[in-house]
């Protein structure tokens, strides 16, 4: 039979461990750019858009590869998504700086980070 005084210090341990897992287990963290000017953008077959950015960005999450540099990408296919598209072409042809944050993962293409929302920096 466990004494009570043993019950409590498995407990304990046990926490202890699974607080050190969580606070060990990699994590995905959503990077942003400051003001900055877009170019190259494209879209493909299941409706999403990519599209480069000049603003200084801060680091990628691990699923962003280093080659795909200041990409972007969203859905297009969805309201919020065609919300996003309007804004991005409104800013393009005006020639707007936008200001990006991400989502921290790459859901729409798998190398490159999804956008969470931009805006527009006025001058």
């Amino acid at each position: 039979m466990i004494s009570t005084h043993e019950s409590i210090i498995k407990k304990l341990v046990t926490t202890v461990i699974v607080c050190a897992a969580a606070l060990l287990a990699t994590p995905s963290f959503a990077s942003d750019a400051g003001a900055g000017y877009i170019s190259a953008i494209s879209t493909n077959s299941n409706g999403v858009v990519m599209f480069m950015h000049s603003g200084a960005r801060t680091p990628t999450p691990a699923c962003h590869l280093a080659s795909m540099g200041a990409r972007w990408a969203f859905n297009a296919t969805t309201a919020t998504g065609q919300a996003k598209l309007a804004l991005l072409l409104t800013a393009y042809s005006t020639h707007k700086k936008i200001y990006i944050a991400g989502t921290g993962a790459c859901g729409e293409w798998s190398a490159v980070e999804s956008v969470n929302f931009y805006e527009i920096v006025e001058d």
